[in-house]
């Protein structure tokens, strides 16, 4: 008996249909284990005084700026993240809806949220200082509750440049 017209070697649409679904696997695997790496990164500190969405813009941003995401790069779903965070969606959402009229991030129904090519040119010197500065702020302020005066933390500073100079 002859086998039915297009069910026979490469032809096959089962076997195309498969392979489009490996394609798609794979594709989903890669992204699963990108939103893994960025989930891994997140670190929300429930005791900050700085409000956890905030936080969640803060690290995006951070991310971005030190070029550990990329324009093109998809970040995990709003339920996601919350879901890994066991942050409020909500939380979540509003970290998301600050960065994406920031411009930073773009969200297409159905395909996901994105890093958008005008996020480099936004997160450019002036984020690098804003970054910096909140970066200094915390570490006074970890300074201080470590016991630490300001003229203490400073001097530690100074001591730490001065040894990085010699090293070089």
């Amino acid at each position: 008996m002859a086998q039915p017209k297009g069910r026979s070697g490469n032809n096959d649409p089962v076997k195309k249909e498969s392979a489009t679904l490996d394609n798609r696997q794979e594709l989903y695997t890669i992204i699963q284990r990108y939103n893994d790496t960025i989930m891994e990164k997140l670190t929300i500190d429930p005791r900050s005084d700085t409000p956890i969405y905030q936080q969640i813009v803060d690290q995006i941003r951070y991310m971005i700026t030190t070029g550990a995401l990329q324009p093109g790069d998809q970040l995990p779903t709003v339920r996601t993240v919350a879901q890994e965070t066991r942050i409020n969606f909500n939380t979540v959402s509003r970290a998301y809806r600050i960065l994406d009229q920031d411009g930073i991030i773009s969200t297409q129904q159905g395909r996901g949220t994105y890093i958008t090519e005008a996020a480099i040119e936004n997160e450019s010197i002036a984020m690098k200082a804003e970054v910096f500065i909140d970066l200094t702020r915390e570490l006074i302020k970890k300074g201080k509750q470590l016991g630490f005066t300001l003229d203490e933390i400073m001097r530690m500073i100074q001591e730490e440049r001065t040894n990085e100079r010699t090293q070089e």
